[in-house]
Formats: structure tokens, sequence, C-alpha cells
């Protein structure tokens, strides 16, 4: 109803502003100072309005919420000196290498818990540190500030530790994973910047994203889109992938894509994935994919394949396949059945078939009789007289009298 209809969308709009507040609450702690101060000094507490100069030492950002760890001496305990400085290097924001050498991981993470929006913090051994340790929340919160998801345009920095992990990092595969759920233009980044690394990011995103998280990426990602559809006949057979079927399933089919190879039909290996394609009629109607369903089925022989293929496919036993066909008979006739040798082995029946059909226009239907050679016995059924026409003047018919009959009461 309405009212329904106006509650939801009263819903909608307000969880949308939670969800906005609860992300302004996580950047909170990492932002200075100075910078969440009222303009006004009136609006302070009266304990911060009596010391205007400490008001305008935080104002102007010379005393912050780390200011002591900058005039006191550091005694190491816990934390290293080496550690330390790589602290505050990512506090000021000064970048440090890559490849920065921690020692205590752990002790650098308590003391940087607030620090995931800032790329300072890129380090191997730091992001190893979090996979060991699942510290799953924090990581997905600096994937998502410094890699934000509809990101096109990254900074160099932040392209040169995506390329410094993948080839050095411990778990580069769940980075990879982490990155292709969270940030919607990874696969860009692969087609433009590292070539190297699709074939085992393709492994990584169908083996862990799920339905919504690949759909997402489908459907922001042109690129991806384009390479799925492009390459989606390497992938099927691919031993090395380790599918849910169900996924890629529902996948495929929520976006209508078209499978336009199911494999090599010499090597005939049938996985579930593959099977389930076929059974839902989830592939391209070609010469190809019909060789190798008919192998699977043990009704291929090359020589009807060529000389008598809609009969082949008519007096099949897989109905879902028949089915599909004669609802696609168009595309199959032009991507198939005109592109065999020859329809001389095809029988009347089969031929009648196609020659009566009111989705084949008159010109597909010319150019099937220009492939057949046997005369056709019966033309009873066929009413276009334009077919009917081609047929006796190109001597496709039987000479027969129910045939003659015919000429005579449609053309006399």
């Amino acid at each position: 109803s309405l009212v329904e209809e106006k509650n939801s969308n009263k819903i909608h709009k307000y969880q949308k502003i939670i969800q906005e507040l609860k992300e302004k609450s996580l950047l909170l702690p990492t932002r200075k100072l100075a910078d969440i101060l009222p303009e006004n000094i009136s609006d302070y507490n009266k304990e911060l309005q009596s010391i205007p100069l400490l008001v305008y030492l935080i104002r102007n950002k010379y005393i912050t919420k780390d200011y002591t760890d900058y005039i006191s001496y550091f005694y190491p305990s816990d934390l290293t000196i080496n550690d330390k400085n790589f602290i505050l290097n990512v506090k000021d924001r000064l970048n440090p290498e890559f490849l920065y050498k921690l020692d205590k991981p752990e002790e650098v993470y308590s003391r940087l818990a607030l620090e995931y929006s800032n790329n300072s913090i890129l380090n191997i051994e730091f992001i190893n540190y979090l996979f060991k340790e699942k510290k799953t929340k924090y990581l997905n919160q600096v994937i998502k500030n410094i890699f934000p998801r509809n990101a096109i345009v990254l900074s160099d920095r932040n392209k040169d530790f995506i390329r410094v992990y993948l080839d050095k990092g411990i778990y580069k595969l769940k980075f990879i994973e982490l990155l292709a759920k969270n940030w919607y233009h990874y696969w860009s980044f692969l087609m433009d910047n590292l070539n190297s690394q699709i074939p085992i990011s393709f492994k990584v995103i169908f083996e862990n994203l799920d339905l919504n998280d690949l759909e997402n990426l489908y459907d922001n990602d042109e690129s991806f889109q384009k390479y799925f559809i492009d390459n989606n006949d390497n992938f099927l057979q691919n031993s090395n992938i380790d599918f849910d079927t169900d996924v890629v399933l529902s996948f495929i089919k929520k976006k209508q894509i078209l499978i336009k190879n199911l494999g090599d039909s010499e090597l005939r290996e049938y996985n579930d994935l593959i099977l389930a394609i076929i059974e839902k009629n989830l592939f391209q109607i070609n010469s190809n994919n019909l060789k190798f369903i008919l192998k699977k089925i043990n009704e291929f022989n090359s020589e009807d394949f060529e000389n008598s293929n809609f009969t082949l496919i008519r007096n099949s036993e897989m109905e879902s396949l028949t089915d599909y066909i004669e609802r696609n008979l168009s595309t199959y006739v032009s991507n198939v059945l005109l592109n065999c040798e020859s329809l001389d082995q095809e029988d009347e029946d089969s031929i009648l078939e196609l020659l009566v059909d009111n989705e084949l226009n008159d010109s597909i239907k010319q150019r099937i009789i220009s492939k057949i050679n046997l005369p056709i016995e019966d033309i009873s059924r066929i009413e276009n007289e334009s077919i009917l026409e081609s047929l006796f003047i190109k001597n496709k018919v039987d000479s027969r009298w129910s045939n003659i009959l015919i000429y005579y009461k449609v053309f006399d």
C-alpha cells in the first residue's frame, strides 16, 4: 500500500543517516583535535575558555593528543625504538617504506588502532600481522578507507603497495579477496597495471566471493564484465578453480550471461557446474556447444551433425535441449544449421518444421531451400506463397499429383 511504501522509504532514509553517522564516528578518533573544536570559543567549556593560550596552541595544532610522544624521552620496553619511529612516521604521514622492519607488530597495532584511514600505515609486516591474527574488522576499515569502494583513480603509493604485497606478502590470496570484496575497481586496476595477477585473482574471486560480492564487482566494473563475457569459455573446465556451483550458477543466471564455449568437445569433462549450465540452458547456441552436449549424451556423429543437424537434435532424448532450440530457432538456424555442410540428410518433417515456422523470416527460409537437394514429397503444410514458389522454381518439390494440384490452386 501507499502507507507501507512511505514507511519503508522513511526507514530506508533513517537507516542511511544512521550508517553515515556510524562511519563519521569511526573516523572521529583519527582526526586532529583542532579539526573538531568549535569555531566559536564561547562554545568551549568554561575551564578551557579560561586558558586562552591553550586554546590558541590547540587550534593552531601546536598541541595534539600525541603531544607527549614528541616531548618525552623514550624508554624502550614493550615498544622498541624502531617500532616507535614507525608509529611516529605513520602519525605524521611520512610514508615509511613498505618493507620497513617491525620488531613487535602487535605493539604497533595497539597504538595505531585508530589510524586505518592513513595510507602511511601500509606496511607488509603490519598487514601480515593483521591477517595472521584475524583482525578482520580493522583490515576491512583499512581497505575501505585507503581503497574507497568507488575509487577509480588511486594514489601512486596505494597502487605500489598492491604490487609489493602481491609480490612479497604472506597472505596474498586473502589480500586479493579483501580487495575484490571491498573495492569495486580492483579488476580495472589489474587490467591496467598488473596483468600477471589476473589468473590468480580470477580464481580467488570465484572461490571466495558470495553472490552479492560477485554482482557488485560485475555491476560496477565494466572491465570485469568484459573480461568475464570474453573469457567465460576458459574458466568452466579450469580444474584449478574450486567453484561454489550454486553461487556461480545463480550469478550467471541473474546476469543473463550465456556461456559461449562450454569447453573442448574432445575432452568431454563434465563437472557439476557445466551440467547445471546445460540443464538451465545458460549457453550460447553454436556448433561447438551443441557438439559438446551431444557427445555428453552419446548422440554425436560427425556426419549426422554436418548433414542432418536439426533432425539429430529433434530426435535427441535431451528434452531441455530440443525445447531450447525450438524457442530460439532463428538463432540456431543462423549460427549452426546454415553453417553445416548440407541439409541433404535431414528428414522431410524437420525441413517442413523450418519452412512453416513463423519465427524464421523468408530470407532464412530461402537459404534453407538452397541447401536442400532432395525433393519434398508433401508441401500441403506450406502456406507461404513465396516459399512455395521458390520450391517449385528450384525443383525442390516431388512431382506427384497432390503437389501439382497445390501449385495450380495457389498460382493459377
